[in-house]
């Protein structure tokens, strides 16, 4: 499967590595490095994680690495589309929400 990453995905990537790179450049460099690793290897075993609980109708999934969670969703047979990147302890709940009612 093509994996693409929304725009909003996008973002979270820059963000978190600015954030990262406030106190180790190298670190943020490689730790984004580690996250699109992840986010490539969706497009061999998307499926493999199940549907978010309570968010089956935009069909949403995670794959974590570290504290970090990787959201997307399989649009279908050939393509993943990556929606956010975040850190566990944000509330992810209201912003998957919002992509439920839209």
């Amino acid at each position: 499967m093509k994996v693409s990453l929304h725009p909003e995905a996008w973002a979270d990537l820059r963000s978190i590595h600015q954030y990262i790179a406030r106190k180790n450049k190298r670190r943020a460099d490689s730790f984004i490095g580690e996250l699109h690793e992840k986010i490539a290897g969706l497009g061999h075993m998307a499926e493999s994680y199940p549907v978010i609980s309570g968010f089956e109708t935009a069909g949403f999934r995670r794959r974590t690495h570290g504290n970090y969670r990787i959201f997307y969703r399989i649009l279908d047979d050939d393509n993943v589309e990556v929606t956010h990147v975040m850190q566990m302890s944000r509330d992810h709940q209201s912003l998957l929400a919002s992509w439920e009612r839209s």
